[in-house]
């Protein structure tokens, strides 16, 4: 490593060699360190969270401004889909947190948050004669045409099931998973929806009546889960 003289010490080139790469392995390791340090104490980092584009847009903006304010240096990815792919994704690590609807109570892959059970009310027409009510069974909407929720949202099935204890199969004529579009679909007089009630009171849509259902209780359930351990 050493050249070494009564006068002086100097460095081989393999001492050269050695102090080059030494001091790049201390300053990896201080990067590393503090690197390391700004994730624990979520000073910068990325959290990739799965959104029902259904629900996203009533529910949840001011939470999120709310966390960036705090943690500006954090990178928010947000991944519209249905429920079903969101506890997918959460399941494979694609996603690290999913906001789903109709919770499952038991599963042994996520820990679960439940925060909300919103019911659904029926969106109609106001030229549609259920406007004219403040309430209505599930079996009067049975010759109803429906936009309805695509396959791949849990409460697709949810509504599906109701559906099925009154032995009746709805008409459905489009499917989607933008609310908006399928609150333009019922202005446009297509059919009647089913949407959440936070949504459907909050519209601004004098051309839709939104009605309460009298004999079923079909809620938005929304949960946080993520991965356990």
């Amino acid at each position: 490593m050493f050249y070494r003289s009564s006068k002086k010490l100097e460095l081989t080139d393999a001492g050269k060699a050695v102090l080059t790469n030494t001091k790049q392995v201390l300053e990896a390791f201080d990067n590393l360190t503090s690197e390391l340090s700004d994730l624990m104490e979520l000073k910068k980092g990325e959290i990739k969270i799965g959104l029902p584009p259904i629900v996203g847009a009533a529910f949840f903006p001011k939470l999120i401004s709310n966390y960036k304010e705090a943690h500006p240096h954090i990178n928010i990815t947000l991944t519209e889909v249905g429920s079903k792919v969101i506890k997918e994704g959460v399941e494979d690590g694609t996603l690290d947190i999913g906001i789903i609807c109709n919770v499952p109570i038991h599963h042994e892959s996520f820990e679960i948050i439940e925060f909300t059970k919103d019911p659904l009310m029926l969106l109609t027409h106001k030229d549609n004669p259920l406007s004219q009510k403040e309430s209505v069974l599930l079996e009067e909407v049975a010759n109803e045409s429906f936009i309805m929720y695509r396959h791949d949202f849990s409460l697709h099935d949810r509504i599906q099931e109701e559906f099925r204890k009154r032995n009746f199969q709805p008409h459905v004529v489009c499917e989607s998973s933008q609310r908006d579009f399928m609150i333009e679909m019922v202005k446009m007089k297509f059919g009647v929806a089913l949407l959440p009630s936070k949504i459907a009171l909050e519209m601004n849509q004098p051309e839709i009546s939104a009605i309460t259902l009298e004999d079923c209780f079909i809620p938005l359930e929304l949960g946080v889960i993520w991965k356990k351990k």
